[in-house]
């Protein structure tokens, strides 16, 4: 598991930084129930994983559609990600959106690795056009049979979070 931050690009990257902490402060105090949902995925990551990645998420309005995506998306009740956002205060940044973050499984990552690092039209060709019914790609046939109890599926909102926002955000600098 990874944490992936998408920060306000007139920040600096140290300031990025401070903004994914704040960010993930908030996360803990929106899924600090047991009961709520994405509360497991959080603390596993806290606990086991903690790798944590900030990215240039664009300036407000464009971390703002990010936000959107997660929240409200067309598809964004197919995942169960905890997700957070940031707005620093009225006097220090006019309340600004200055970063919004989301824990994600490896299966994620890996794909949107594949998909940088291979023939993006090739990968993407396969992703799409395994799509099923309802929206899930299946991502290796082969090893899906091979070993059934790992999850070698993404799902529609999967596949755009990585094609739309993850593949296309710099990490800061």
């Amino acid at each position: 598991m990874r944490a992936y931050f998408f920060g306000n690009y007139y920040l600096s990257s140290i300031q990025q930084g401070i903004q994914a902490q704040h960010c993930t402060t908030e996360m803990f105090v929106k899924y600090h129930s047991s009961e709520s949902v994405g509360h497991s995925i959080l603390h596993e990551w806290a606990k086991n994983h903690k790798t944590t990645i900030v990215l240039n998420g664009g300036n407000s309005s464009d971390l703002g559609k990010i936000l959107e995506f997660i929240r409200d998306g067309e598809y964004s009740n197919q995942h169960a990600y905890p997700f957070a956002s940031f707005n620093e205060d009225a006097q220090s940044l006019n309340q600004a959106l200055t970063c919004v973050g989301i824990i994600l499984p490896d299966i994620i990552y890996s794909t949107a690795e594949d998909l940088r690092d291979k023939n993006n039209d090739v990968l993407l060709g396969r992703l799409t056009t395994n799509l099923d019914l309802r929206g899930i790609a299946v991502l290796d046939w082969d090893m899906y049979n091979k070993h059934p109890d790992k999850k070698w599926f993404i799902n529609r909102w999967e596949l755009e979070l990585i094609t739309k926002f993850l593949n296309m955000c710099s990490l800061a600098r």
